[in-house]
């Protein structure tokens, strides 16, 4: 009997908690471009680090192929800016400190898993 109460007691506080808030510290951001295709950006921990990828065509869509997230939280999907040769962003949460890369690839939209992407962004990210 005790020990059923004790894992209903423990069910009811575990439901009443609500995930922690996230309120980063600052934010640095950084914009890529089509020119260089490998970068790295230094970040606080804590911090928010938003993400700029180039502009691309209205037929090709990048997307966020790998991401380690005991290194960053992803806060964002990819947004549009809304201004014509602006690329779109997403943002991320520096979790622990340590380095951790992000690639990116440009892939036509509707992508099939045979289809060979167009260009890439690597990113790697040192979190201090």
């Amino acid at each position: 009997m005790f020990i059923v109460m004790t894992f209903s007691l423990v069910g009811l506080l575990g439901c009443a908690s609500k995930p922690q808030e996230i309120k980063p510290k600052g934010t640095v951001a950084i914009t890529l471009t089509k020119e260089k295709k490998v970068n790295a950006v230094a970040v606080k921990l804590e911090h928010l680090l938003v993400i700029t990828l180039p502009p691309t065509e209205p037929a090709f869509v990048w997307e966020l192929v790998f991401h380690d997230t005991r290194y960053l939280k992803q806060l964002s999907d990819f947004k549009s800016s809304g201004v014509d040769g602006a690329g779109s962003s997403l943002s991320f949460f520096t979790r622990v400190p340590g380095k951790t890369k992000l690639k990116f690839l440009l892939t036509p939209v509707g992508n099939a898993r045979e289809t060979r992407p167009v260009d890439q962004q690597d990113l790697t990210v040192q979190i201090q």
